[in-house]
């Protein structure tokens, strides 16, 4: 296989050329798979970058984008990572000076290719950051840096003559002028691309709307000061495969957050990151691409129509939905605001109260426990909790089926009007001495139930089904006896670490969480939170809605319980459960003939969640 190597020199500050001259094979393929794992941080000091860094590549993800800002007076660093599925070999170098990154780009050209640089300032001095990774498919290559507008001009003819296309382009203030840097591919496939520079916002309105119509995608997109105006470059290349793409600029730090979110969620991956600063301070700018099936599966827009107008209806600040079935998320999105005052995006990341779709959690932590041999749940709840009072002949099972006798909330009645003489009808007064609720911070549902379990119990217990929150608090204090732990520690271990479901847990409102939804009583009032640690087992967990899909999948897979156990909680092929309370509405469902779950989730007890839920459903099967 031949090989040569072209070097010219163009300027003290230019970097050394190299056309590499192999076989060669499709860039575009091998850079745009059509589904890929992938992450991406942003503003991260180089500190925190470096400890991400070394995450990341212990996972086994590879650096594909790097960016080097400086915002606010401080230098920060962001990245896009993806899966490094064939294992190839990448290097990912920064705050390099001009001859380390010569050196480093001469060491590595004749087994790596470049697939981005930067070009930024450390105090008076450039600094140079660069991306590469292994040529296995030998492709021919070229890039330069620190080029003068007619530099430029004369290596695009040149390179454009020559059958390559040109994949990155960076421009940057180098000796108070204007340099550009290019990296380029050989054209193998012949693909149509474009590039144009040195655009005002309207230029590069008119040319993307332009090229979208014809059918080309931005591949990248560069903004910049030139001659105190802000202008912006960017390539277009022809969308030959249809999938999905999105390019969104000038955008602030919430609207980039937001833009971020809510692609993830439709089933884009961050291709492109840019961070620039403007009059009127920073402003960021995205290139996304569809990754997987998920952005183009049937029933996608039904649904999208379908819950915003559900959201909408119900003057509902923010909904999330998310859909798995056999074995894979299909569907996940975020509708409306996490938090109305920060106009902070809902999204399937987003962690709502489960309310009462705690109930089936905490059955499931029993089913756990059941399969350890740790719980026989047909034992009386006194082998678990001493202390009980003795009228308290209840077992664990009639806790968790609402048969113990253990009353609900104060003034409650089920059916809704029915009469105290009815033998079905479930009613409390008003008067018991007991309480409902605490502002404590209870750390065990041993301790949160002395606030009711000395009120007589309101039937013997498997007499009558009447539904119980204060039920499930003794249930949850009798798997603690079981376990020998909190309940908040196993729900943690069993969900948390050994599930895999990081955002599926106790309700602790004295600490703060990232993505945590505000709680509303009306579409842009927010409600007092109040503390739900005295009921954690039967209404105060907290989830993302991704994360109960997710719980939903491994139910179906046999990864969470033995069949035989949960069948003998759930014995129907169709379980549900809805929730309700102070800034929550939820409904799980679960079709485990179908191995279809869905999770509706939204942060004002309003709306008919179930109904949703059933809807979805029939549009997802």
């Amino acid at each position: 296989m031949n090989r040569a190597n072209t070097i010219q020199s163009i300027s003290a500050a230019l970097l050394i050329i190299s056309i590499l001259l192999f076989n060669t094979a499709s860039a575009q393929s091998i850079d745009d798979p059509d589904q890929v794992g992938w992450s991406s941080i942003r503003g991260y000091s180089s500190e925190k970058f470096g400890e991400y860094f070394k995450k990341k590549s212990r996972q086994g993800y590879r650096v594909v984008d790097i960016e080097v800002d400086k915002v606010n007076g401080k230098r920060l660093y962001s990245a896009i990572w993806q899966h490094n599925t064939d294992n190839r070999k990448w290097r990912s170098l920064r705050d390099q000076t001009h001859e380390q990154f010569s050196n480093t780009w001469n060491s590595l050209k004749d087994k790596y290719r470049l697939i981005d640089q930067e070009a930024y300032k450390v105090g008076n001095s450039m600094r140079y950051a660069g991306v590469w990774v292994e040529n296995k498919e030998n492709i021919k290559w070229l890039s330069y840096r620190n080029l003068n507008e007619a530099q430029f001009k004369e290596k695009f003819n040149k390179n454009k003559a020559n059958g390559y296309r040109m994949v990155d382009i960076e421009a940057y203030k180098n000796g108070g002028k204007t340099a550009y840097s290019a990296i380029w591919v050989k054209n193998t496939g012949n693909t149509a691309w474009a590039e144009f520079r040195n655009m005002s916002a309207s230029q590069y309105a008119e040319k993307f709307k332009s090229f979208r119509d014809q059918g080309y995608r931005v591949l990248d997109l560069e903004s910049y000061r030139l001659g105190g105006k802000h202008q912006y470059a960017a390539i277009w290349v022809k969308n030959t495969n249809k999938r999905g793409w999105k390019a969104l600029r000038d955008m602030s730090a919430q609207g980039y957050a937001n833009a971020w979110k809510t692609a993830k969620d439709q089933g884009y991956r961050l291709e492109d990151f840019e961070a620039y600063n403007t009059n009127k301070g920073t402003r960021y700018a995205g290139v996304w691409r569809q990754n997987g099936e998920r952005l183009s599966w049937g029933p996608r827009k039904s649904i999208d129509k379908l819950v915003e107008k559900y959201r909408k209806d119900n003057n509902i600040p923010g909904v999330s939905v998310a859909i798995g079935k056999k074995g894979k998320i299909v569907y996940e999105r975020g509708f409306g605001l996490a938090n109305v005052k920060d106009k902070s995006a809902a999204h399937a990341g987003t962690i709502y109260r489960l309310a009462s779709v705690s109930k089936p959690v905490t059955a499931i932590l029993a089913m756990r426990l059941i399969d350890q041999n740790k719980l026989s749940v047909d034992n009386p709840t006194l082998d678990y909790v001493s202390d009980l009072p003795s009228a308290h002949t209840h077992t664990v099972r009639q806790l968790l089926e609402h048969r113990s006798g253990i009353r609900h909330y104060k003034g409650s009645r089920r059916p809704k009007d029915c009469k105290n003489t009815d033998p079905k009808c479930c009613w409390v007064p008003k008067s018991l001495a007991g309480k409902d609720k605490s502002s404590s911070q209870f750390s065990t549902q041993n301790q949160a139930m002395s606030l009711f379990i000395d009120d007589a119990l309101r039937f013997s217990p498997g007499s009558k089904r009447c539904y119980s929150t204060h039920a499930y608090t003794v249930a949850g204090a009798a798997l603690e006896g079981a376990a020998k732990s909190s309940f908040p520690k196993l729900i943690e271990q069993h969900f948390g670490q050994s599930l895999g479901l990081p955002t599926l847990r106790a309700e602790n409102m004295k600490k703060s969480v990232k993505e945590r939804a505000m709680i509303y009583k009306s579409a842009t009032s927010e409600a007092k939170r109040d503390n739900i640690s005295w009921k954690y087992a039967g209404g105060g967990l907290e989830s993302s809605a991704t994360d109960m899909a997710r719980l939903g999948l491994k139910l179906f897979a046999g990864q969470v319980t033995k069949d035989s156990t949960r069948k003998s909680f759930w014995k129907n092929n169709v379980f549900g459960h809805s929730g309700a309370q102070n800034g929550a509405k939820t409904y799980w469902r679960l079709d485990f003939g179908n191995e279809l779950v869905v999770i509706v989730l939204a942060n004002r007890n309003a709306g008919n969640p179930t109904e949703l839920a059933k809807q979805i459903a029939n549009l997802a099967k």
